[in-house]
């Protein structure tokens, strides 16, 4: 069957005069190429159909038993009615176990969220006179950072030297603040008069910082869809590489910006639904040890930034974002042309191979940020990136290697 016609078969079926109870009524179906997508709001997950499932779900009146859809198929695909009644039997059986029929509920895949914070409600009192104080307009917010400590302050201050705004409290919609701990000792570090964590040594601070930063920004996009991924830009388009902590997108990132592409982030891609745009996301970048060795020859000033011990137990450097990187506005934006998949993977070698566009939808919907669920917005923007962009996965052990093989298809 030929994709208009299957098409065709979709809309007669979406507007058949009879009822739908059989399924559950808050799941939402989209057409994909020869393929269906099922999305149910508020579930950051998506249930891609190949045409037999998609078919049976739009027979699925009430009206509609196992027998009739059975004959239904049958005559539909031209298979034989065992074939069809194993497919009808196999198909509900997964819309059972989904949650997608009526009475049922999807359940809600763990992905990762750097976005949920834990605050108590111990507050503090704000002194008349702060030793550091300074603002930061990041795309999502600005943010006003007040601290106790000034070299602190200072150090943080210079991995953001991008963001630095007058400093003023006006319009402001975050205030962090490290308020050194008497007589205790160490840092309590705070969101909007809440605490964030308390007894954080030195060598902890930016970390903490950074991540009530990154998060108080990131909330300011909530009418924007937020993948985790890198995304670079160059000539008005922009590579994405969607993927999760440890893939390697930081690191292959910051060599492809060595390359002369502009970095918009190398953490989260924030894209407008209704442009398929995607904007400047430009935050400090966390190096791990791994990676250091990788890119010291490109920025060389990462063999002497201090080492941060993160929550975690995680050992990182914070390396700022040059000019040179970075684009020329924080307004600019850039329509996707490409989507790499990283996974690093020691000892295994370099791999790049293009995939299909239900497997790209598929990883896209499976590389979640946003501390909301999905919208209806988010879906149509993921099913019209994995049609227009070519995909691959990269498998590497070589950052130098794998550069140099997304370059050769881009």
């Amino acid at each position: 069957m030929n994709n208009t016609a299957f098409e065709a078969v979709f809309f007669f079926l979406l507007w058949y005069p009879c009822s739908m109870s059989g399924v559950n009524p808050d799941i939402h179906f989209y057409i994909f190429g020869d393929n269906g997508v099922l999305f149910h709001p508020g579930v950051n997950r998506l249930w891609v159909l190949n045409p037999v499932a998609a078919t049976i779900w739009c027979l699925l009146p009430e009206n509609c038993d196992a027998n009739g859809l059975q004959v239904e198929l049958a005559h539909r695909f031209g298979i034989s009615a065992v074939q069809a009644g194993c497919d009808v039997e196999s198909c509900l059986d997964y819309f059972e176990r989904e949650g997608l029929l009526a009475g049922g509920q999807p359940a809600q895949p763990d992905l990762e969220n750097t976005l949920d914070l834990h605050l108590d409600d111990i507050g503090w009192q704000e002194p008349p006179d702060w030793v550091f104080e300074t603002v930061l307009r990041a795309p999502g917010a600005t943010v006003r950072l007040c601290s106790e400590d000034r070299k602190l302050g200072e150090r943080f201050a210079a991995t953001v030297q991008h963001l630095q705004d007058s400093p003023c409290v006006a319009g402001v919609q975050a205030t962090i603040a490290l308020v050194h701990e008497q007589p205790a000792g160490g840092w309590s570090v705070y969101l909007d008069g809440r605490r964030y964590a308390s007894g954080v040594a030195e060598n902890s601070v930016l970390p903490y910082i950074y991540s009530l930063f990154f998060v108080s920004a990131s909330r300011g996009l909530d009418r924007y869809f937020l993948l985790h991924g890198a995304a670079l830009a160059k000539n008005n388009g922009a590579l994405l590489l969607p993927g999760v902590a440890g893939s390697g997108k930081t690191t292959l990132a910051l060599l492809l910006a060595e390359q002369g592409w502009q970095l918009y982030s190398d953490e989260l891609v924030v894209m407008d639904v209704d442009s398929g745009r995607v904007m400047p996301f430009p935050m400090p970048v966390s190096i791990k040890p791994g990676s250091v060795p990788i890119l010291a020859p490109c920025y060389p000033e990462l063999t002497t930034a201090r080492v941060w011990e993160r929550g975690d137990g995680q050992l990182v450097r914070y390396l700022a974002p040059a000019g040179n990187m970075l684009p020329a506005s924080l307004e600019d934006r850039a329509l996707p042309f490409a989507l790499i998949f990283p996974t690093y993977t020691p000892q295994k070698g370099t791999c790049l191979q293009e995939i299909g566009k239900v497997e790209a939808l598929q990883r896209l919907a499976a590389t979640g940020s946003s501390n909301r669920g999905l919208r209806a917005g988010d879906v149509e923007a993921m099913i019209a990136l994995a049609k227009r962009c070519p995909a691959y996965t990269l498998v590497f052990d070589d950052a130098g290697e794998a550069v140099r093989r997304i370059l050769s298809v881009l």
